[in-house]
């Protein structure tokens, strides 16, 4: 019989395997990543509150800073669930109806990606000199009030200067104002295209102007966020701060430059079981290695305790001790 391997030897041989094991776990869970996505990156780090859904709090289910969240190819506007849409139908992302889009905005610098909800989508109609919004016939008439190109109210959603939804915000408790070519603070990039309506749901609560003041056009849709990884984005905004918004450093809890505390909090006992347990694993194989008497102790101990094998007169299909 072959000699034994020297501890040492073992110890490096299940290192090896162990790390390999690794990398093949990692290119499986990367490649489905990107199957899933079909977009690269495939993941985002959301940088600011404009989607949280308190001031001082983060929530599981809610893009707050620090999430992370997968960033699912949008080629076609029927990919995209606008929030009129979410409405009429119960579907809901994050906390409310509609779907997330990360995407571009109009008229500021390269690379300013925004994470807001999709409220609607419109169609410029140079006829009526106004926007289709066609999704607001989806909606009993009780909960939209329009009005066309001229100024007066209609039942119709074409040709619209301006609309107004009722019972909106997470919480359906507001009025919100989408003014397009009229109103108070209209439109103010993009006007005479077609696309999307955007809202961060924070916004909603916390800003004069609820609705962002543009049309995204679809070209602008970097994608649909989908999934949450809570809080390990604050590792990324750390390292590589956004300038309008997270992180001013480890454990900032500033209202713009900063994140909740509860997220920080979340973050530092995740990274501590995810450092204690492999660390606690590998040196536990490795006192084994020079202890084998322990292994052995353990493994009687372990051996004992598997009270769901079946006794041997079940195995043999021996006496039944059962009364009748």
């Amino acid at each position: 019989m072959a000699p034994e391997p020297p501890a040492d030897v073992a110890t490096r041989k299940r290192l090896l395997r162990d790390l390999l094991l690794a990398v093949a776990v990692f290119a499986i869970i990367f490649g489905g990543l990107l199957g899933y996505t079909r977009s690269w990156p495939p993941m985002a780090t959301v940088a600011s509150g404009s989607m949280a859904h308190a001031e001082d709090a983060s929530a599981i289910g809610v893009l707050d800073p620090g999430d992370l969240v997968l960033v699912q190819a949008a080629a076609a506007r029927s990919d995209v669930v606008t929030y009129l849409e979410g409405r009429a139908s119960g579907y809901r992302t994050y906390g409310d109806f509609g779907d997330v889009l990360l995407f571009e905005a109009p008229g500021e610098p390269a690379g300013s990606v925004y994470v807001h909800r999709a409220m609607a989508f419109v169609t410029w109609n140079a006829t009526a000199r106004g926007y289709d919004a066609p999704d607001l016939a989806r909606l009993p008439a009780s909960e939209w009030t329009a009005w066309d190109a001229g100024g007066n109210v209609t039942a119709s959603p074409s040709g619209l200067s301006r609309f107004l939804v009722h019972h909106a915000g997470w919480r359906q408790d507001l009025d919100i104002a989408f003014n397009l070519t009229a109103g108070e603070r209209s439109l103010a990039v993009g006007v005479g295209m077609s696309g999307f309506l955007t809202m961060g749901d924070h916004n909603a609560y916390a800003t004069l102007t609820r609705v962002d003041r543009w049309v995204a056009p679809p070209g602008n849709v970097l994608g649909v966020a989908r999934g949450e990884i809570p809080w390990f984005g604050l590792l990324h905004l750390t390292l590589a701060p956004d300038p309008d918004g997270c992180c001013a450093g480890w454990g900032s809890t500033d209202p713009v430059r900063g994140a909740p505390a509860n997220s920080w909090a979340a973050l530092d006992a995740a990274l501590i079981l995810l450092v204690a347990l492999p660390v606690g694993w590998v040196g536990s194989g490795m006192y084994l290695d020079r202890h084998p008497q322990v292994r052995q102790m353990i493994q009687e101990i372990l051996g004992r305790l598997r009270f769901w094998k079946r006794s041997p007169g079940e195995e043999t299909g021996g006496p039944s001790h059962e009364h009748r």
